[in-house]
């Protein structure tokens, strides 16, 4: 679960800066927050330990599949949406 104090610290963060390491590119908490950050427009880097190097990341927010969950009372306002956006 996604804490709300971790999207508002994203949210107040001026960048964010994540490790490049094997560990961190496999975390799906890494990727989330990167991910988050990106999408705020904020600047992101990564910082490589063993090369002690930043890097902007320049990189685009991950392309989601997005799933409508929905009562099927609702599914007309869904459709509506699903077809306009």
């Amino acid at each position: 679960m996604i804490s709300n104090e971790l999207i508002k610290s994203i949210r107040q963060l001026d960048g964010l800066i994540y490790l490049n390491t094997e560990k961190s590119s496999r975390s799906n908490w890494v990727a989330l927050e990167r991910d988050y950050a990106l999408r705020l427009n904020k600047t992101v880097y990564l910082f490589d330990p063993t090369k002690n190097l930043f890097q902007r990341d320049e990189s685009k927010p991950l392309n989601l599949n997005i799933y409508a969950s929905y009562h099927r009372e609702d599914e007309a306002i869904v459709k509506k949406i699903k077809k306009c956006c």
